[in-house]
């Protein structure tokens, strides 16, 4: 098999792959749903006080740790519900000081023909651009590490992988455009598993 054919049998399967996830992902939620709706709750004891208790949310760290000046970590995934279908996407960005922001997407205004693909770079997009946004001239001084669970797009994005799908190439094009406004980047992949610790999806 030649390099292009097998490169392009590798991004079909991951295709394949990330769309049955996407479906698993969106049964999970009804079946959670329906849970909660057939789950009588129980009614409280008149001895329970009724003031809530305070819910301690978990505190999550860069994926390399503790941050530099001027260094910043971003773990992005993306997806659509039925590959094409409707897109979604979901960031964190990391930075000094323990700066954190959290940002869910919806693609609602592309219509109903979202790719996974199209939705992984397009939250990458938007969280380089927000990031851009946040630093303004100080961007050219910063580093950025990027994480995602896609092989297309951290291949793509590296320039290991040619881009053959015309739709995707705008989109590359924009990522690397976004990039370029800091000092220096890396782009890395990572297991499935990371993404949903830190994005929850």
């Amino acid at each position: 098999m030649s390099e292009d054919r097998e490169s392009a049998a590798i991004a079909a399967l991951s295709d394949l792959v990330s769309s049955l996830r996407d479906e698993v992902r969106a049964l999970r939620t009804e079946v959670d749903t329906l849970r909660r709706t057939i789950t009588p709750t129980a009614p409280a004891s008149p001895t329970q006080a009724t003031t809530p208790r305070p819910t301690r949310e978990r505190v999550l760290k860069p994926p390399s740790g503790t941050l530099g000046d001027s260094t910043y970590e971003i773990v992005f995934d993306g997806g659509s519900l039925g590959n094409p279908g409707r897109g979604y996407g979901s960031y964190i960005l990391f930075g000094p000081d323990s700066m954190v922001e959290k940002q869910k997407l919806d693609y609602a205004d592309r219509g109903p023909a979202v790719t996974n693909n199209q939705a992984e770079y397009l939250t990458l997009i938007n969280a380089l651009e927000s990031l851009n946004l946040r630093l303004g001239s100080d961007a050219q001084a910063a580093a950025v590490s990027i994480w995602g669970d896609s092989n297309l797009v951290v291949n793509q994005v590296k320039g290991s992988w040619k881009v053959k799908n015309a739709e995707l190439l705008p989109l590359v094009e924009r990522a690397k455009s976004a990039l370029g406004q800091f000092k220096t980047w890396t782009i890395r992949w990572h297991d499935r598993s990371n993404s949903v610790r830190y994005l929850g999806h």
